[in-house]
């Protein structure tokens, strides 16, 4: 008696692995925000160990594109786009906030290099343009005298526009041709919401916020100690008062010390503006509800792990997307 031994084909067995991970993905995501709002802290270490996990699996995904991908260099700039994610949030992870910004930046730099195939300048291209940058730039023009207050104009300045391009290059695959309709359109839902997943983490800001409590209850701690200070006496009263100075020999009158003068300049300076940071934090900081601010916390991977996986899944053809996952739907391209 003899048995047969039945091998998964090899594209097979890829299929159900890029399913398997989708599953995983899924149950990653709902885990996660469960943690997170059951607990009211988006940064426990469980939570914060699934996500960066999920976020590796997204760029699993990609490595598993191969021949299926629409063409090598959107291969190769798609994997480039999420491994530098992959670091990014690491760095951004362990509290490193300037290294993980300069490194999205690289990203959403990818992401505008891939996704501006086919593009020429034209009047759709124009109301695309339109369309996105009025409404973000009405956004931070909102912002702007608080991020002034609080010197963050300019970088937020910069990274605002490139995010803004970003949206525009993305969503404008809808009507320009390198990918089919169906994928076109999976590419703007990523974008947008990696675009609402940096609106969030900007909202939330942790240090602004802390540093906006501790200047509210110290300038709260400054009025009371001001409100509390005696008033002074008629000075024909602190003379009568003052008791009368022993008799000294006559001596030269002492000479200040200058360089004791010039420090206690300098650190009335920088009381000053100590005390004005507070203000413009505090008021960043009353300007958001607390509760609102936790919801920040939970939103931002609640948008960001969807665009991960959708711009992997982007990667493929569609018609091996519709192998693996068949409710994907076909849209025909409208002329």
């Amino acid at each position: 008696m003899t048995t047969t031994t039945h091998r998964i084909p090899l594209a097979d067995f890829k299929q159900v692995a890029i399913f398997a991970l989708l599953m995983v993905l899924l149950v990653c995501y709902t885990t996660f925000l469960t943690a997170d709002i059951f607990t009211g802290n988006h940064n426990n270490t469980w939570s914060w160990i699934v996500k960066h996990f999920a976020g590796l699996l997204c760029f699993v995904l990609t490595l598993l594109i191969g021949r299926h991908s629409h063409d090598e260099r959107d291969k190769f700039l798609i994997r480039l786009a999420l491994g530098l994610a992959v670091i990014a949030d690491l760095f951004m992870g362990f509290g490193m906030k300037l290294p993980g910004t300069l490194v999205f930046v690289l990203v959403q730099i990818t992401l505008i290099i891939r996704h501006k195939r086919d593009f020429v300048w034209n009047r759709t291209e124009l109301i695309g343009a339109l369309a996105v940058y009025l409404p973000i730039g009405a956004i931070f023009l909102y912002l702007a005298p608080a991020m002034h207050k609080a010197g963050m104009l300019i970088p937020g300045l910069i990274y605002t526009s490139l995010l803004a391009t970003s949206v525009w290059i993305g969503i404008g695959t809808v009507w320009r041709r390198f990918y089919v309709p169906t994928v076109s359109r999976i590419v703007a839902v990523a974008i947008v919401a990696f675009f609402l997943c940096d609106l969030s983490l900007g909202l939330l800001d942790d240090k602004p916020r802390k540093e906006g409590l501790d200047g509210i209850q110290q300038l709260a701690d400054i009025k009371d100690h001001q409100s509390f200070v005696p008033a002074e006496e008629p000075e024909a009263t602190m003379l009568a008062k003052r008791p009368a100075p022993p008799a000294t020999p006559d001596v030269a009158a002492p000479v200040p010390d200058a360089e004791k003068t010039i420090a206690e300049s300098v650190q009335g300076v920088l009381d000053e503006f100590a005390r004005a940071r507070l203000e413009a934090a505090a008021e960043i900081t009353k300007t958001v509800p607390h509760d609102v601010i936790v919801g920040f916390g939970v939103l931002i991977w609640f948008f960001y792990l969807p665009a991960l996986t959708l711009l992997a899944m982007s990667g493929f053809k569609l018609e091996y997307l519709r192998s693996i996952l068949p409710i994907i739907p076909v849209r025909k391209r409208e002329d």
